[in-house]
């Protein structure tokens, strides 16, 4: 008897998903909080691991939200954080110390969610920056490898 339309379309992802899974959970250098990780591991660690992007002090990294693949200087994903900072000074700081860290800036929108993109070697990176709660604010890292010219 043949398998329902529905877990025929579906099994092929599903499949992909666990061997993702399966295979981060090998990697013991990775930066995955979610594959091989715990979330209390990553909370005593703390941000120190992320010596390749700027850190905002006393930010605070939202698991439930961060997704990163990859070792130190190589991830790709997203890193979450949560500060008690403005968008105006998140959008400096940004502007001011990732170049320090090796990446050249392309393109800034500087509105109520500010986007700023940056380029390092062979990655990406894109920092949204926007309102979170009565005081503070969040920023996401999107870190992606370099499109083929």
């Amino acid at each position: 008897m043949m398998a329902p339309v529905t877990a025929r379309l579906f099994a092929p992802p599903f499949a992909l998903l666990v061997g993702l899974a399966l295979a981060a959970c090998g990697q013991s250098a990775g930066v995955s909080p979610t594959a091989g990780t715990s979330a209390r591991a990553m909370e005593s660690e703390g941000l120190a691991r992320f010596s390749d992007v700027a850190v905002p002090p006393g930010a605070k990294m939202d698991l439930e939200r961060t997704l990163l693949l990859g070792a130190r200087e190589t991830w790709i994903g997203r890193l979450h954080l949560d500060t008690s900072q403005s968008v105006n000074e998140l959008f400096e700081f940004y502007r001011r110390t990732m170049p320090t860290f090796g990446w050249t800036e392309l393109t800034v929108i500087r509105a109520a969610t500010s986007i700023l993109t940056f380029v390092r070697e062979d990655r990406v990176a894109t920092v949204q920056i926007g309102r979170s709660g009565l005081l503070g604010s969040s920023v996401s890292i999107t870190v992606a490898p370099k499109g083929a010219s």
